[in-house]
């Protein structure tokens, strides 16, 4: 898996809570279909823990979605539970 932006950036505000407390974190995520994505670099709210994927994390999901043999055009889910 790649990355296009440094782990560590930030913090920002969330959308979700409003503080400024989204961090980028490295971890397991459970998509809601059931896939783990191992190590996945994304952001995440330290205050309310609500979970966000950039363009390089999506990109992340869709490489090991492929990988594991799931098609491309499986609807991606945006929910997950990271922990």
């Amino acid at each position: 898996m790649h990355r296009k932006s440094p782990l560590g950036t930030g913090p920002l505000p969330c959308p979700e809570c409003g503080q400024i407390t989204m961090i980028q974190v490295k971890k397991d995520c459970t998509l809601l279909d059931g896939v783990i994505v191992p190590n996945l670099e994304h952001w995440q709210c330290s205050s309310c823990k609500a979970v966000f994927f950039d363009v390089p994390a999506m990109d992340d999901i869709e490489e090991y979605r492929m990988k594991i043999g799931i098609k491309k055009d499986t609807l991606l889910k945006l929910k997950s539970t990271c922990k």
